[in-house]
């Protein structure tokens, strides 16, 4: 199996300016954990993640008050807390190629990119779902053999 076979296509995305606030809200929206971040020119400058996210969040401890917190957060953009080394994947390569060089990183997603461009994003669930299918073939191929 290939990465193009398992990855999700055309994934949402956010530019580097995109406020924080503005990247949780597409997440939650969308569902999702992970978000590529693109420049001007559709190139692949970081990723950013819910636990980025979670992480650049204030401590419950903070003696700020709830204006101040809202007026910081609404500052903070994707660029601040985004990870710039990506580690991709292409869509040609064999989809245990992928998975394992995110097992070896302990990433959740990678991003698809195709001559330089993103063309999609490959997480774990996209990988366990194409494990599980995998399997099912299996057993149902066993199944027809013992007949």
């Amino acid at each position: 199996m290939l990465v193009r076979e398992c990855m999700q296509r055309d994934p949402v995305t956010v530019a580097p300016d995109t406020p924080v606030l503005e990247a949780e809200w597409r997440m939650q929206e969308g569902g999702f954990r992970h978000l590529p971040v693109l420049d001007a020119y559709d190139r692949l400058v970081g990723i950013v993640s819910d636990r980025d996210l979670r992480e650049a969040a204030p401590s419950d401890a903070t003696a700020l008050s709830r204006q101040e917190l809202t007026y910081l957060l609404s500052r903070l953009e994707t660029k601040d807390v985004m990870t710039t080394d990506v580690t991709t994947a292409r869509p040609n390569e064999p989809a245990e190629t992928a998975a394992h060089r995110m097992r070896e990183a302990k990433l959740g997603a990678l991003p698809v990119v195709d001559d330089g461009r993103l063309v999609g994003i490959v997480t774990t669930t996209d990988m366990l779902d194409a494990l599980v299918q995998m399997l099912e073939a299996a057993r149902g191929a066993s199944r027809s053999e013992s007949r």
